[in-house]
């Protein structure tokens, strides 16, 4: 019960992710530590994700981690985000 404290809901946090994520992003990596969450993906707007993961209480501090790579022509951004999931 004290690790679940600590680190949170192990099987919950991934499936808060991809509940918070948009329909026009789709996530290529998830790098989880404790509470810690690192998403990285693709939108047609990474500002999109980041709002949305930013505006919900499950995760505080939801920030990029590096710079947005943008797609050329059609092509989506690429993006890394890092936040905190709450318990």
């Amino acid at each position: 019960m004290q690790e679940s404290c600590r680190v949170g809901d192990v099987l919950g946090h991934p499936a808060t992710l991809t509940r918070l994520v948009p329909d026009d992003a789709h996530l290529t990596n998830v790098v989880m530590q404790e509470r810690d969450a690192a998403p990285g993906g693709r939108s047609a707007s990474a500002a999109h994700p980041v709002t949305l993961l930013g505006a919900n209480p499950a995760i505080r501090d939801a920030a990029f981690t590096a710079p947005v790579l943008r797609g050329e022509d059609a092509a989506p951004d690429t993006f890394m985000i890092t936040g905190m999931l709450m318990p």
